[in-house]
């Protein structure tokens, strides 16, 4: 596919093969290819591909790219996290995704859609559902959500009933958050 590009300049770029696109671009040093592939990118991220584009710009090490897709989730969280695709996105990228500055939703929201993701993850692996391998298949995903930016009553309604937190990381979270 890049081989085409190389000799005749002639490519078909689509989300299913940018980033080996990019990486080619890269190694080859064919800086047009890049450009076109950026435009590309831009054009084709949506609410419904956020994750996997996120993922694959893991997996090619590009930065920057995972940089626009950070940029896109921070605006449209709320809206890709209610897609079935979001339920389908890597651990790595959840993890990126998650560590923007801010997100455009509830911290509630955002817990519920990493419980999604996390039973479809059990689902996937053939985990029972349970709270300890609901917590770890979210991993470092825990570490991130910002709890103490939920209200106590959701916390105590929401988040303590799935017990996914210990008694002492709800303890403390609530002392937290009293003080």
């Amino acid at each position: 596919m890049w081989s085409r590009y190389v000799y005749a300049d002639v490519c078909r770029i689509n989300h299913k093969n940018v980033f080996e696109l990019i990486h080619a671009s890269k190694v080859l040093g064919l800086a047009e290819l890049e450009k076109r592939c950026v435009e590309v990118v831009k054009g084709e991220l949506a609410v419904n591909n956020v994750g996997e584009f996120a993922s694959q710009a893991l997996q090619f090490k590009s930065d920057e790219y995972l940089h626009i897709c950070m940029e896109y989730f921070r605006s449209h969280t709320h809206e890709v996290i209610k897609t079935n695709e979001f339920l389908n996105i890597s651990n790595e990228a959840l993890e990126k995704l998650l560590s923007t500055d801010s997100i455009s939703c509830s911290e509630l929201d955002m817990f519920k859609a990493c419980i999604a993701w996390a039973k479809k993850e059990c689902e996937r692996k053939d985990f029972e559902e349970t709270p300890e391998n609901l917590r770890q298949v979210l991993g470092n995903v825990l570490r991130i959500i910002r709890f103490p930016a939920i209200p106590l009553n959701d916390i105590e309604d929401h988040i303590v009933p799935l017990k996914i937190l210990s008694h002492e990381e709800v303890g403390r979270l609530v002392y937290q958050m009293k003080t």
